[in-house]
């Protein structure tokens, strides 16, 4: 696989998990779930939560030089790369949707997970995604 194709994966990986946890909070919305502050304050939220791996990887991405050879990509990083980060997706994007469909669940509750469980894990992400950029441009191929 290709560096670039690796990167377009990743970048879909995030982008896809984004707009599922986006849309979880735009149905609940509409369903009359909460009031339009907590709205605000669960889009910010979401958006939050993906602004560091979207940026690493949307950095590398549009950062990265058109090469006339396409390069492979260390193995290794993209593996953990693409594993922690659909992990982590999964994590994000599938509570929030569990919490639009949960009847009992304030805001509150959601935004206190948020801030003990999500906050803590993108780290994870934000270094597996900045490893695997790193590697993958310098050319190593573990």
């Amino acid at each position: 696989m290709s560096t670039r194709r690796a990167q377009t994966a990743l970048l879909g990986i995030l982008l896809v998990s984004l707009s599922i946890g986006l849309s979880a909070v735009a149905i609940g919305y509409q369903a009359k779930q909460y009031f339009p502050d907590e709205f605000q304050t669960l889009v910010t939220q979401v958006l939050g939560q993906f602004a560091g791996p979207l940026s690493i990887a949307g950095g590398s991405y549009f950062a990265a030089r058109r090469r006339a050879l396409p390069r492979p990509v260390p193995m290794s990083a993209f593996l953990m790369a693409v594993s922690l980060t659909g992990v982590w997706c999964f994590l994000t994007a599938g509570r929030t949707v569990l919490f639009v469909l949960s009847t009992g669940e304030r805001v509150a509750d959601l935004v206190a997970w948020n801030a003990q469980i999500e906050t803590v894990s993108s780290y994870v992400v934000n270094s597996a995604l900045a490893y695997f950029f790193v590697s993958s441009s310098e050319g190593s191929h573990g």
